[in-house]
């Protein structure tokens, strides 16, 4: 059975059954470093338990959640979030009456017709029980909303039958039963519910919602419209029989004249809209109104029919809520918070701001490509892109943020949390061995721009003092080395498309050569119509999904027509092995190949000779086959079948399984390189691969490629990322999982030790019985180990490192000596 998800980046996947052993909840996507705790969450369950007052539901159940992922020591990991709540207090066998009978107005006859099967004790899968977890769930958006926003998300009664409750003071909702906000109309709900229960009978409800300090920008202004989403996840809740949004269905009855929100400078006077106007939050308060229908359990007679078709009468039996609308309050306000997060979420960026919102998306295989009013507004015919949107207040102080452009700024924040998951300290950043190489592939237009038009129509002073390190293209080197103090080497590398690549291939180089321990490497790009335009204009964006961007990049696919423009930023830091494990630092991956060409045939249009050069030169000195291999893949009709075509020359019949993440990023330029290689390290450390989304039609010149079209979960050990652009510009960068020990230290030593001195250690010449280990390094290294000096020469050489690391390696020597044997 599908649905039981719910979200887009913050999903929801709920579990178990009304009188099963217990329900339960996966939240996937929430950011880390969230403070929540039990408590919080307990107290909005309270909210919604039952056997609380005479009022409601006398089932006596505690709801006492338990959570056994996702939130450590008071705050949110980044991982899934697992909830569970048991079942106490069901009694089974008030429902055995109606095993084989269909409940009127319930989701009995139509469930079973379509499964062939129910669970009849207490509803199942249909009950409103599973609804707890909802709550739970929603406990942590509210949360985060509230910290990021002082958003607050306020349910109410409005009426029960014929019974009005008006807005007087929304203090006393919490201190009543029925949420109300007016506290003269409660004497008469207690009556009304006290004749219900007397008669068996139910009644409906009307409850509103009142969202306040709402942003604005909330919603996309096509398919995921914010009321339609919001009607979507609130239709989903047990009873809800309408929804209402603003004036709702009273605009049936007003003339434009009078229904319209009015804006002056302060504001808009008027919210006939309820806060969403186009599918986007404006700022208002969002006004939601439900309609609930009667609860379906009753213990009045009613006629029905079995499953055999016979007619029937049942009665029912159990622990009813006269009346839904009360408990189901809590539970409207949790999917108010939920839908919210998630379209906050969607809008941060394009696939996540950190590493665990990317590793989340690159499992889902979630599009980050949205519409943009601003590239339409401009005039382009590509009205796509993977938008960033940053809340950067106080992120950057201003005394170095405006010497930044945008490319500038988001490497300083990845630099910032490369830092913090590198657990550096200043002195490791600002010393003589550690350097920056960073990079831009397109500078900044934007400023550019800017600068030419305040001197066009402004004058000199309005050009202002800062234009020249936004402007310029090694501005992003700039920008950072002055902030964190870099005192090793620091420049910038612009090489189109490849630039951040290439960026972290002469980090590597230069490590190798000596000259430093430590680079920050990588690259931003800003994302802008001034740039935009100019890929535009000669018709190499995607134009035929502007109604439907998220299925636009498609490489591989037929029906592809361009890329969609990209941006953002990242860094990684690469070091030498030693200085790594000196430190005791955690070590993601080991960069074993790099290779740099020229294609040399065409300004835009690749041969693919320089691809497979520059592919075949990473792999010189890997011995090990490339496991995954995550393409250029650009969506461009001509580029992504020259790269097939390098590969196929390049692996021949051992070609690797691949796919391209820009079908869910779309290309963002110089950044795409250093991007691309912390996915596929994220990919590497969590044995995965992403997959290539939108192919709906694989193009028939790429249909012998193992391309990978949904999640695939796998063992990798090497991989491999491609980055191409103009001018023939070429890199491609292999990568291997760390295996725990350095082979490079391990033939230093080792070639140190004379072989006269390895025989003095032994006791006579009898005892000889020499083992083999196997070392990468420049191929394969066969080193004779005499037996009794194996254990001095591993502590000579592990002597800086952990005992668990140099049992790491003596299981690895083991091993190896094991296959040789054979």
């Amino acid at each position: 059975m599908s649905g039981n998800s719910i979200g887009t980046i913050l999903r929801l996947t709920t579990f178990g059954e009304s009188h099963g052993e217990a329900i339960g909840g996966i939240l996937d996507g929430v950011p880390p470093k969230i403070p929540i705790c039990n408590m919080e969450i307990q107290k909005e369950l309270n909210r919604r338990r039952p056997g609380q007052s005479k009022y409601i539901s006398q089932r006596k159940e505690k709801d006492l959640v338990k959570i056994f992922s996702g939130i450590f020591e008071g705050y949110t990991t980044g991982t899934s979030i697992g909830l569970i709540i048991k079942n106490e207090n069901y009694i089974t066998e008030d429902y055995d009456n109606i095993k084989n009978v269909y409940r009127p107005n319930h989701a009995d006859f139509s469930y079973f017709k379509k499964y062939g099967i129910r669970d009849y004790r207490g509803g199942g899968r249909s009950s409103a029980r599973e609804t707890a977890i909802r709550v739970a769930a929603g406990a942590i958006a509210k949360k985060y909303l509230y910290q990021k926003y002082n958003l607050k998300i306020i349910g109410f009664l409005k009426q029960i039958g014929k019974v009005k409750c008006n807005i007087i003071d929304l203090k006393q909702i919490e201190k009543n039963a029925f949420f109300s906000p007016d506290p003269g109309c409660i004497p008469i709900l207690i009556n009304l519910i006290k004749n219900l229960n007397k008669k068996g009978d139910s009644i409906g409800a009307k409850i509103g919602i009142i969202i306040k300090n709402v942003p604005i920008g909330l919603g996309d202004p096509i398919f995921d419209k914010l009321d339609a989403t919001l009607a979507h996840s609130l239709m989903s809740i047990n009873a809800v029989k309408g929804i209402e949004i603003g004036d709702g269905f009273s605009c049936v009855k007003k003339y434009g004249s009078n229904s319209y929100d009015e804006i002056t400078p302060k504001g808009f006077k008027n919210n006939h809209s309820g806060g969403i106007l186009g599918g986007i939050s404006t700022g208002q308060n969002i006004l939601i109104s439900l309609a609930i229908k009667p609860t379906s359990s009753i213990k009045i007679p009613m006629k029905t029919i079995n499953t055999h078709g016979i007619s029937k009468i049942i009665q029912i039996n159990g622990r009813h809520d006269p009346c839904i609308g009360i408990r189901a309050i809590p539970v409207a306000e949790a999917m108010v918070a939920l839908t919210l997060m998630d379209h906050d979420l969607r809008d941060q960026a394009h696939i996540g701001n950190n590493k665990h919102e990317v590793l989340s998306s690159l499992k889902a295989g979630r599009s980050g490509i949205t519409f943009s009013q601003e590239l339409k507004d401009s005039g382009m015919r590509s009205n796509i892109w993977g938008d960033i949107k940053l809340d950067l207040s106080g992120k950057i102080n201003r005394k170095i943020s405006r010497f930044m452009s945008d490319a500038s700024i988001y490497a300083y924040l990845s630099m910032e949390q490369a830092i913090e998951d590198a657990r550096l300290t200043k002195n490791m950043i600002s010393n003589n061995r550690t350097g920056l190489i960073v990079g831009s592939g397109g500078g900044s237009p934007k400023n550019q721009v800017a600068g030419s038009d305040a001197m066009r129509f402004r004058g000199l002073r309005g050009v202002g003092p800062y234009i020249v390190t936004k402007a310029m293209a090694s501005g992003i080197s700039a920008c950072l080395a002055t902030p964190f103090q870099i005192r090793g080497i620091n420049y910038s590398i612009t090489s189109a498309c490849s630039t951040s690549a290439h960026c972290i291939g002469n980090a590597v180089e230069m490590i190798k050569f000596g000259k430093q321990d430590l680079i920050f490497a990588g690259g931003g790009e800003e994302l802008c119509w001034e740039m935009a335009c100019e890929f535009d204009a000669m018709g190499a964006l995607s134009t035929h999904y502007n109604s439907n961007p998220k299925k636009a990049s498609r490489a591989y696919d037929i029906s592809r027509d361009g890329f969609v423009i990209s941006g953002g930023g990242g860094i990684i830091v690469v070091e030498e092995l030693e200085h790594a494990l000196s430190r005791n630092a955690h070590v993601y991956a080991e960069i074993i190949g790099y290779g740099a060409t020229s294609d040399g045939a065409d300004m835009v249009t690749p041969s693919g000779e320089g691809a497979m050069r520059c592919m075949q030169i990473a792999l010189n000195n890997v011995n090990s086959p490339i496991d995954y291999l995550n393409t250029h893949g650009t969506s461009t009709i001509i580029g992504d079948i020259k790269e097939l075509w390098a590969i196929r020359k390049t692996f021949k019949n051992e070609k690797p399984m691949l796919s391209s993440t820009k079908s869910m990023t779309g290309h963002s330029l110089g950044a795409s390189g250093v991007h691309e290689i912390i996915f596929s390290i994220l990919m590497l450390n969590n044995n995965f691969i992403a997959p290539s989304i939108n192919i709906e039609n694989l193009d028939k010149q790429a249909s012998d490629m193992n391309i990978i079209t949904e999640y695939l979960k796998c063992e990798l050990n090497t991989v491999m990322s491609n980055s191409f652009g103009f001018g023939g510009k070429t890199s491609a960068t292999d990568i291997k999982n760390y295996m725990g020990f350095s082979s490079r230290t391990v033939v230093t030593v080792l070639d140190a030790l004379e072989k006269e001195e390895m025989l003095k250690r032994q006791q006579s010449p009898t005892d000889r019985r020499v083992k083999y280990v196997y070392i990468t390094e420049k191929g394969l290294e066969k080193l004779k180990i005499a037996e009794n000096t194996h254990k001095i020469i591993l502590n000579r050489i592990f002597s800086p490192l952990s005992p668990i690391q140099l049992e790491q390696f003596k299981e690895v020597c083991n091993t190896l000596e094991s296959k040789n044997q054979q």
